[in-house]
């Protein structure tokens, strides 16, 4: 069995970059060590736990928040606060606890959780799982080799796209927001004419956002907050609102057409959206009455608009901020769970 995923080109890649080869090295640490000590340590501490809900996470991925989004940590705390659920951290702790249970929440399996062997049929299964374009096949194997019911995915069209048949019933499960990080819209007032762009630039996913970052007047200092994880939890929801307009754009491809993260944290600090088109933005409430949606042929028009007349859009950015805190809230998809799961 080989101790790295990764084939020869990734590997010849590695040897001109020596961070490529700290960061699976890094990979390997938690895998094969810390995961899994700290995973078996857990599972000593819930076996008087009689939860008929089971909850499937690396528990030391958890406990030292290596999350990649914001939202991530406040979805997981919302499920064990709102659930008190089994946390369930290795197949042998789901052997123990299967036979009183009723429902299983697994958290994004084979990333920051196990890849359990699930007993099909026994519990009803719901699986929150991301990125759609990557491990396709293994994943939907899993999925259907054990019985899942349920796959809650933040990318709703994208998912569709790459998983075009299923035995499971896909959910969409956009990004969501903390209640107590989204800004009051009284607050929201005009402090500069800049148009900014974040993020890390480092894969042809982020095609339409390097294009954007290349205009003169789109301002991109900051993106090695994202690229670095500089600011963390509640500190990054509060560094947002110091912009007024944020442009959120992965890429126009049909590959990674998504709504990211950050299309909802923009609008929840008061900014203005500058959205990147793609089909989910409308099945989750974006409009041009709360945003600014774009593509390459009118982008910079609409972007010359906002910076000679920010004035014109303060009403959107209160709608934005409307519109996040009516549906894209963490209590918003603990609902989501709680509705299909009937729990």
């Amino acid at each position: 069995m080989p101790i790295t995923d990764y084939d020869g080109e990734s590997l010849k890649k590695g040897a001109y970059n020596p961070d490529l080869i700290m960061s699976e090295l890094y990979n390997l640490w938690n895998r094969n060590v810390l995961f899994p000590f700290f995973n078996i340590l857990k599972a000593k501490t819930e076996k008087r736990n009689r939860s008929n809900i089971g909850f499937v996470v690396h528990w030391s991925f958890y406990r030292d928040n290596r999350w990649a989004v914001a939202q991530t940590p406040y979805i997981a705390d919302a499920i064990l606060n709102e659930f008190d659920p089994v946390v369930i951290t290795t197949q042998q702790s789901y052997e123990y606890h299967k036979d009183h249970l009723d429902y299983l929440i697994l958290f994004y399996p084979g990333f920051s959780a196990p890849m359990i062997n699930i007993d099909t049929n026994k519990h009803l299964t719901a699986v929150i799982t991301s990125d759609p374009h990557s491990d396709i096949e293994s994943r939907n194997t899993y999925f259907v080799n054990n019985g899942i019911d349920y796959v809650l995915t933040h990318y709703y069209h994208p998912f569709k796209r790459h998983f075009p048949e299923e035995d499971y019933e896909v959910v969409h499960f956009p990004w969501s927001v903390p209640e107590e990080m989204i800004v009051d819209s009284k607050d929201i007032s005009i402090n500069s004419r800049k148009l900014y762009i974040l993020g890390d630039y480092r894969s042809e996913a982020y095609e339409t956002r390097n294009w954007c970052a290349q205009f003169p007047f789109v301002t991109d200092e900051h993106k090695d907050i994202f690229a670095n994880k500089s600011l963390e939890d509640s500190d990054y929801y509060t560094w947002l609102r110091n912009f007024d307009a944020i442009i959120a754009a992965n890429s126009l491809s049909d590959q990674f057409r998504y709504v990211t993260a950050k299309f909802f944290e923009i609008p929840a600090a008061g900014s203005l959206l500058f959205a990147q088109y793609s089909e989910d933005l409308n099945k989750m409430g974006f409009t041009e009455d709360n945003c600014v949606i774009f593509n390459k042929g009118n982008f910079e028009s609409k972007a010359q608009h906002y910076i000679n007349h920010p004035e014109d859009f303060l009403d959107r950015r209160r709608k934005g901020v409307r519109l996040i805190s009516e549906r894209h809230t963490i209590s918003d998809r603990i609902s989501t769970i709680s509705s299909i799961l009937g729990i």
